[in-house]
């Protein structure tokens, strides 16, 4: 389970804060809240298709 709102950023352990997440999202995301994420995400993206592209 993960918390949408991270409890050190003021989430709470309620229902509609928690979701399914994979160990490894899960421990990747920390801290960030859900557009942050997306954020992080659309960055390693990028980062992946300009290696690949090498």
């Amino acid at each position: 389970m993960d918390h949408i709102v991270p409890l050190i950023r003021g989430g709470k352990s309620t229902k509609g804060n928690l979701v399914t997440a994979c160990k490894d999202c899960n421990n990747k995301k920390k801290y960030l809240l859900p557009v942050e994420w997306d954020e992080y995400m659309e960055e390693d993206i990028l980062n992946i298709k300009m290696k690949n592209e090498k």
